[in-house]
């Protein structure tokens, strides 16, 4: 029991201080044990190569170097990097390595040689270029930006230029082989042979020999207060103090190292990782030996690197790495402290007997079992059992600072350092308490397991029944109960039900949808501003009238909630499936004045070294916060602490790197800006987001611009794919958060242009356009001249039979009128002068040669001009010459322009416009001339008609036709319905004037030199 409880002591100091209770910010716990910091392990099985040495590059990845050659580690996975090749190099096996500040990687190799590789090329020497034979075993870089090698055969040179400048007897550096390399923060370069120890100050050249004799391999290592560690075979020893330290450098080989809090690592060849927190506190001159050092980790615990000497490093977060022929090994903060888990025999006991806990005073915490079980105390170091307490399942801190117990062996009140038992009421014997709430008079609400049984209330001694004394209350179990700020008591049921107790009232909301949409309550917390509900399927917030369900973000999981806590801070935290999560002050506040926000949240799972899964039924609930603020938690697996208010938090945004880029199955070197083959379609882009504390953790948001109209949410995805890509110029953007959600908003980019082939450019298309548009009008003619012959030989074939009518009436019916005119005019010739009948015959006769001249004008109506080329005046003038053999007046016909071949209704509209122009010129104007006009010009046929005759009277003009006849009001319609205007001018006695001008597009047949869009727009008035 004794070395159970330091056990417990020793867990209890590390759970304060990994979590940051020390005022200023630390790397790694100084005073937690190695073997609580959060340990990862990669052996062969993962990948990791054998290792003789490690570092970081200034872009983040990890670089190790062995007999295997070199690999990159990003984290999660180990990549070989094959160098390329160079005459110079002999052999791939790496003996050591330094990462300039200013970026890329000198590399020294076993068999000689060494290289510098920057953003994938590689410079290599040898003898030839003056580097010294032998391994490299050790590079540095002063402030002056000089680089310094060693080799374990030819000494100590430096890099001139392009060549290496061997170290030469003037300099007194006597040691013919230098492993180790230091250059420390005053600027002075030390050397460490297997024998002797030199230093040379800043700006001198000449080495002094310091009175330290060295076993075999040794280490140099500088802390941040200045003092120079040595390692060697036989310990460690400080061998100098500089004044005001501005930094701390190490040799990174060997296994010596310091921390940026001043704590000494070390790793020996017994397989055995030592630290030392406060190195200050030690013997300064006297040997230390390793195994004299308390604070180790073993293979035992873990330990993956070896028993070789091995290689340190601390990267920019902070994490502790080393690297040996056996594998790598990761130190980190921990936040959250296994207290008990299944690995110790208390642990594995609270485990097996579904452990319970309260807050007691001072930080310290109550801890039942049960079935069979007794309850523990812990405060502080000291853990105590108290046998009184049997069976518990359930505890509750009271407002008063008393804390209940609960279970099948009946109920205890702790207060006053005493317990007092208190007896179940009738027929809850052997029966577990589900959950208990304290109301605000003091009054115990406890709810058992069984169904169908309602809450008692416990007052004054006296079990009330069922319901607790109110009707109202549902009968049925109580999965949690909880007592607000208001002195409600609530109570949380299957499905969503709900119901709250003040005083003697009760609020039920028990109908179907009426309690949070979160399936069975497990969870109530209502003890700070607000009260929150868990269940099943989610987290809602009461909000004094209704239930608000908090919705979660893409990947954030919230459910199976047993455990709910509201800090003073506002952060609320909650225990469920997916581990101990954290919703921020911020996001809560979002999220509660916009229901549609989705929340995210910190969580603390496995990867935090959180095993197990929250309880699911009981022991409810399974978060507690501490009189001290720190949060207790269980899972299936353990029970854990951790301090909200002193969390280590990764403040480092991860740099962000595109690996690679795949286009249609090729690979291409990523660069600033890529131009792919045209024709490309697919795109994939690898990229990484280098944070090595909690790598699984990273997470990533890309967008191509001109694709994604917005952020891509990849969650840990490393890869973008796109397809179906057009031609054009893309710009590819990522960024990258680390494990505590702090973004690298900069990130990496990528621009990417596809060049389109010649029938994907604009050219293409506005060739094919006008093909298309060339073709449409071939094809317009083609169909226009189709429907213009059709239109012809219809129009032809009217023509004709007009023609057969108007010569049957000419040679039939007139002639024979004319010969029965004939006839009569014989019969009235043979009567006397004065007989009655021939002033009859005389008059009949006249009315039949006024017959006989309105059929020739209908016979003369009827034979229009079969063929319109150039015939309009030729036909008017014919109208004319015939109108003249019964009229006396002269005519003459005018042509002006270039004569052009009219549309047939063009032609037979204005035709008939003009002869009913001619004949009413001949028969009503008695002028003595008349005069036709046609002018062909480019706009419009224009057609005039003038005669010099007594004009048109007053009331004629006015309505367009005289009484009986509708000459004007004839020509008027015709030609509006071929799309042409007609003017008439007319006085008394100065005779009249009949304008047509019909527009080009409708009087002129399309001539074959004229763009197709022309003859479109011309068919369009014509259809018109």
């Amino acid at each position: 029991m004794v070395q159970l409880r330091r056990r417990v002591a020793t867990l209890i100091c590390a759970a304060l201080l990994c979590v940051g209770l020390c005022p200023r910010a630390v790397a790694l716990s100084l005073d937690a044990p190695l073997r609580e910091l959060r340990h990862t392990g990669w052996g062969a099985k993962e990948g990791a190569p054998g290792t003789n040495v490690i570092v970081q590059t200034s872009d983040g990845y990890l670089w190790l170097g062995g007999s295997e050659g070199l690999f990159r580690f990003d984290g999660l996975r180990f990549e070989r990097y094959p160098l390329p090749r160079d005459p110079r190099i002999g052999s791939i096996v790496i003996f050591h390595m330094f990462a300039p500040a200013s970026g890329g990687l000198w590399i020294g190799f076993t068999l000689g040689g060494a290289a510098f590789l920057k953003d994938g090329q590689l410079t290599a020497y040898n003898d030839t270029d003056g580097l010294p034979q032998g391994s490299v075993s050790g590079f540095a870089s002063g402030p002056d930006g000089t680089v310094w090698a060693a080799t374990t055969a030819g000494g100590l040179a430096r890099l001139s230029g392009s060549r290496w400048q061997a170290i030469d007897a003037s300099w007194q550096h006597t040691a013919p082989g230098v492993p180790t390399l230091m250059i420390d923060s005053q600027g002075a370069l030390w050397s460490a042979s297997n024998s002797a120890l030199f230093v040379l100050p800043k700006g001198e050249k000449v080495f002094r020999r310091l009175p330290v004799q060295l076993t075999g391999h040794a280490a140099l290592a500088e802390s941040p207060t200045g003092a120079v560690w040595a390692m060697d075979e036989a310990g460690l020893r400080q061998v100098a103090q500089n004044p005001n330290s501005s930094g701390r450098t190490a040799s990174s080989r060997h296994g010596l190292m310091f921390d940026r809090d001043g704590a000494l690592w070390a790793k020996s060849t017994a397989n055995e990782l030592r630290r030392v927190a406060r190195p200050e506190s030690l013997a300064q001159t006297s040997l230390l030996r390793l195994q004299d050092l308390p604070d180790v980790a073993t293979a035992r615990d873990g330990l993956k690197a070896g028993a070789s000497y091995a290689a340190l490093l601390e990267d920019r977060e902070g994490n502790i790495w080393v690297a040996g022929r056996l594998g790598v090994d990761r130190y980190s903060e921990r936040n959250v402290a296994p207290l008990f888990t299944a690995a110790n025999d208390l642990g594995a006991s609270l485990i097996a007997g579904n452990a319970a806990f309260a807050a007691a005073d001072q930080g310290a915490v109550w801890i039942t079992q049960s079935h069979p079980g007794v309850l523990h105390g812990l405060q502080g170091d000291q853990l105590t059992r108290h046998e009184a307490v049997r069976d518990a399942s359930c505890a509750l801190r009271t407002a008063d600072g008393a804390v209940w117990f609960g279970g099948s062996a009946g109920l205890w009140r702790y207060a006053l350092g005493r317990f007092e038992r208190k007896n179940p009421p009738e027929g809850m014997a052997d029966v577990d308490v589900q959950a208990m709430a304290e109301d605000a008079a003091g009054g115990l609400w406890v709810s058992f397991s069984l169904k169908n049984r309602g809450a008692f209330r416990l007052a004054n001694g006296v079990w009330s029944a069922e319901y607790g004394g109110l009707a109202d209350l549902p009968l049925s179990r109580a999965v949690a109960l909880s007592t607000d700020t208001l002195g409600r008591v609530w109570f949380g049921y299957t499905q969503g039900r709900v119901a709250a107790v003040e005083g003697t009232k009760v609020r039920a909301f028990m109908a179907q949808g009426a309690g949070p949409k979160i399936g069975t309550v497990t969870s109530i917390y209502s003890q700070r501003k607000h009260v929150w509900f868990g269940g099943d399927f989610g987290l809602a917030r009461f909000d004094g009238t209704g239930f608000q369900t908090i919705t979660p973000a893409a990947g954030v999981v919230l459910g199976s909630i047993t455990g709910i806590v509201e800090t003073a801070a506002g952060d609320l935290w909650v225990n469920g499936a997916a581990g101990l999560s954290r919703i921020t002050a911020a996001e809560a506040a979002l999220a509660i004045a916009d229901p549609q926000h989705r929340v995210l949240t910190d969580t603390f799972d496995t990867l935090d070294g959180v095993e197990g899964t929250a309880a699911r039924l009981r022991p409810l609930p399974s978060l507690i916060e501490g009189t001290d603020g720190r949060l207790w938690f269980a899972t299936s697996a353990g029970i854990y602490s951790l301090a909200p208010a002193h969390l280590f938090r990764n403040a480092m945004p991860p740099p962000v790197s595109i690996q690679s880029v795949t286009a249609d199955g090729e690979a291409y070197t990523p660069q600033a800006d890529l131009k792919l083959p045209p024709r490309t379609k697919s795109l994939q882009i690898n990229y990484v987001g280098l944070s090595l504390t909690m790598s699984e953790k990273v997470r990533y948001r890309y967008q191509l611009e001109g694709v994604d109209a917005g952020w891509q949410d990849a969650s840990s995805r490393r890869q973008a794919a796109y397809t179906n890509l057009a031609p054009g110029t893309y710009r590819f953007r990522v960024i990258a958060s680390n494990n505590d959600g702090t973004w690298n908003d900069t990130g990496a980019s990528l621009n990417v242009s596809i060049p389109p082939t010649f029938v994907q450019t604009g050219w293409f298309v506005a060739l094919c356009v006008a093909a298309g548009g060339l073709a449409l009008g071939l094809l317009f003619r083609i169909r226009v001249a189709q429907i213009a012959a059709r239109t012809r030989e219809r129009f032809e074939a009217r023509l004709a039979e007009r023609e057969r009518i108007a010569r049957e009436l000419h040679d039939t019916l007139l002639q024979s009128t004319q010969s029965l005119v004939l006839r009569f005019q014989s019969v009235a010739n043979g009567l006397p002068r004065d007989h009655p009948s021939r002033e009859l015959m005389n008059a009949t006769l006249d009315s039949a040669d006024a017959v006989m001249a309105e059929g020739r004008d209908r016979v003369l109506d009827l034979r229009v001009p079969a063929d319109s080329l150039a015939e309009l005046p030729q036909a008017l003038a014919a109208v004319g010459e015939e109108l003249m053999k019964t009229h006396p007046s002269l005519f003459n016909t005018v042509v002006e322009g270039h004569p052009r071949r009219l549309e047939r209704r063009a032609m037979d509209e204005a035709y008939r416009i003009g002869r009913e122009a001619l004949i009413n010129a001949f028969h009503h104007a008695h002028a003595r001339s008349i005069e036709v006009q046609i002018v062909y010009g480019a706009n419009d046929l224009r057609l005039h008609i003038r005669d010099d005759g007594r004009g048109i009277d007053a009331p004629t003009f006015g309505s367009g036709a005289r009484p009986g006849h509708w000459g004007l009001m004839g020509m008027r319609e015709r030609a509006s319905a071929l799309g042409a205007q007609i003017q008439v001018w007319s006085k008394p006695d100065a005779g009249t004037e009949v304008e047509l001008v019909v527009p080009a597009s409708a009087a002129y047949e399309p001539s074959t030199d004229l763009p197709w869009w022309r003859l479109l727009r011309r068919s369009a008035l014509v259809g018109h």
